[in-house]
């Protein structure tokens, strides 16, 4: 399997997709999750979204979105808006 190619039948992509379900994420921010390595919500409410809160460069969830060439700038929105929702619902 490639990097970039999403294999839709592996059992990560599909537990994704149902942790990730009635969220309003397309399937291409899924995807993209998936590559980034994040696989629940909470997953992506406690991934470091910038390289300070990282404390560390390259290590972002929003530079690890950046590199991969499916995840534009709406997409990028898309997974920020829902990890600021999912972090509000949290508090």
């Amino acid at each position: 399997m490639s990097f970039f190619k999403v294999d839709r039948a592996s059992v990560r992509h599909i537990g994704t997709e149902e942790a990730f379900a009635g969220m309003g994420l397309s399937k291409r921010a899924v995807a993209s999750l998936i590559r980034a390595g994040v696989l629940s919500p909470r997953a992506l409410a406690e991934a470091p979204w910038t390289d300070e809160e990282a404390k560390a460069r390259f290590v972002s969830l929003r530079w690890r979105l950046s590199v991969d060439p499916d995840c534009g700038p709406k997409v990028m929105r898309e997974i920020e808006r829902i990890k600021v929702d999912i972090a509000a619902q949290a508090a």
